[in-house]
Order: C-alpha cells, then structure tokens, then sequence
C-alpha cells in the first residue's frame, strides 16, 4: 500500500477543477486528502464516493441509470440534507474511473480519478 499520484477532476457545465495529489489504493478503495483538508474514499467496486472534513460529510452511492438519494451532514447545523443524483455512466478501469451524474434540479457532473498521473497540466 504506497502512495500513488492521481489527478482528480470534478467538472460541471460552468466548472472544471482538477487536484493533483497522492493516494493510497487498497482493496478497492482510493484515499486521498484535498486542498481544504477534505479526507476523501472512493470505493470503485460499491461506486461509493465518500468525503468528510470538519464541516460536511457527504455520501454518495452511484448506480448506473439510477436515482438514489444521497447524504450530505452539516455538522454544524447538525442536519442532514439529502441530495438526488442520476447516474448516467461509470467507466472503472485499472488506473481510471469515471461516473457521469446529475444532481436532480441542479447540474451535471463527471468526477474522474487517473491513477499514476504524472503531468501537471490539463
């Protein structure tokens, strides 16, 4: 279980914002820290996206041609929201996973992991 360089990219029809970080890989579970301190698992055999940091944590469950309803806890507030996503797409290969979705009454998404990245551009 070494660290591995991914580039993560999280893009919308307004957005594009692309993380380049290392990860470890285990047992089909992807970990990695963002900018903002956010401890993210992405688990590519469940399609389970998880994200915490001191203020959220988020849950969502991709489920090809799907509507699921998802978590989003304000720890704050001490309230959860629940979020609707339609998966339309996911692509896992070795090094790569992608899912395209769509917050219901809100935007499309694609959110893309590439393991082994090594360039620093788009």
């Amino acid at each position: 279980m070494g660290k591995n360089k991914i580039k993560v990219i999280l893009e919308s029809s307004e957005t594009k914002n692309t993380n380049n970080t290392t990860a470890t890989i285990e047992d089909n579970n992807i970990k990695y820290k963002e900018p903002d301190a956010t401890n993210v698992t992405l688990n590519t055999k469940d399609n389970i996206l998880i994200r915490e940091n001191e203020k959220l944590l988020m849950e969502f469950n991709f489920d090809i041609d799907k509507i699921t309803e998802n978590t989003l806890y304000v720890k704050d507030l001490k309230q959860t929201l629940i979020i609707i996503i339609k998966t339309m797409n996911i692509i896992c290969k070795k090094n790569y996973y992608k899912v395209e979705y769509e917050i219901i009454d809100n935007d499309k998404f694609n959110y893309i992991v590439e393991v082994g990245v090594t360039n620093e551009q788009d």
